[in-house]
């Protein structure tokens, strides 16, 4: 499983994720502009939370 973070960017612009196709793909859109862990950092670590989680190879026991 992957997860990909895509904060709009308007050097990338809204679409350049649908050019990544990954088998159980995971894609969230996050309100901010370039810096994520900067400017929305709190929905950053619950997006990163919630992927590890529910992401069976990377839960620890």
């Amino acid at each position: 499983m992957s997860m990909h973070l895509y904060p709009y960017d308007d050097a990338i612009g809204p679409d350049h994720y649908k050019k990544f196709k990954f088998p159980n793909m995971s894609i969230t859109i996050l309100k901010d502009k370039h810096h994520p862990y900067l400017e929305n950092k709190d929905e950053l670590k619950r997006v990163i939370q919630e992927f590890v989680l529910n992401t069976s190879t990377l839960k620890t026991t």
